[in-house]
């Protein structure tokens, strides 16, 4: 029943949301949100480089969660490796060595630490604008453009790109008001067994 549910909720999502879009494109896209409402967690790993203008940071990061909670690792860079944050409701606890830090609430959607609970929101029911095949480094990609502009604030876009076989996300780009702040580069891996 669940299941049900669950795909019934996906075609509206879909159709309210990619009605401007390709027939074949809908479908693919249907097929790849229908995927993420079923899952329960994902497995994410990668490059996300943080553009605020004068300072660009750029680290390699594992996520394995939902769209509200999760386990973020830094591989890199090599000075912060091993560190851990867990997020839970907006709320965010690092972790390195056995020492446990709250910080409190994630500094809003446009931080390293929160652009993969957005991103799995946003795939799962984000509203869409546009849906249409591209190649991307050679894969050829379905290609999602979302809205995530909230009344009286900047417009903030989020172009995805996925993998039109596999389904896997290759990039994704997160913008506020024409400039990207976010951008994923996503690595095909497996997610680690369980303990």
């Amino acid at each position: 029943m669940k299941r049900v549910f669950l795909l019934c909720m996906s075609f509206l999502l879909l159709f309210c949301g990619c009605a401007a879009a390709g027939t074949r494109e809908k479908e693919e896209f249907l097929r790849l949100r229908t995927e993420l409402i079923a899952r329960e967690e994902v497995f994410l790993r990668a490059e996300v480089t943080a553009d605020y203008g004068e300072r660009v940071y750029i680290y390699l990061l594992q996520y394995q969660g939902s769209d509200s909670r999760g386990r973020i690792s830094v591989e890199e860079p090599a000075e912060i490796r091993d560190v851990e944050a867990v997020l839970e409701e907006g709320q965010v606890s690092l972790h390195y060595d056995g020492a446990v830090l709250d910080t409190g609430a994630v500094a809003g959607p446009y931080s390293p630490l929160q652009i993969f609970p957005l991103l799995v929101q946003t795939w799962k029911s984000g509203s869409v604008r546009e849906c249409w095949r591209e190649a991307l480094e050679g894969t050829d990609c379905i290609a999602v453009l979302f809205d995530l502009t909230q009344a009286g604030e900047d417009t903030t876009l989020c172009r995805s790109w996925f993998d039109r076989e596999s389904l896997q996300p290759l990039c994704a780009e997160l913008e506020t008001d024409g400039k990207t702040v976010l951008r994923c580069r996503f690595f095909p891996e497996a997610a680690p067994e369980a303990h």
